[in-house]
């Protein structure tokens, strides 16, 4: 897990750093970041009995 949560993200980044430039490849990664967390927090409120009650 720490290989994942650490490891992996600092050499995407600095994969894309290496294409994009520095600025870019933060943003573009932050952009990433943010929408795989609003996929999974979209994914969790479906499951959740808040989603039966709208229904």
């Amino acid at each position: 897990m720490a290989y994942l949560g650490f490891s992996v993200p600092v050499v995407v980044i600095g994969a894309l750093m290496e294409h994009l430039g520095q600025a870019d490849a933060l943003a573009v990664f932050g952009l990433a970041l943010l929408g795989a967390c609003l996929l999974v927090y979209g994914w969790l409120w479906r499951r959740s009995p808040h989603s039966l009650d709208a229904t």
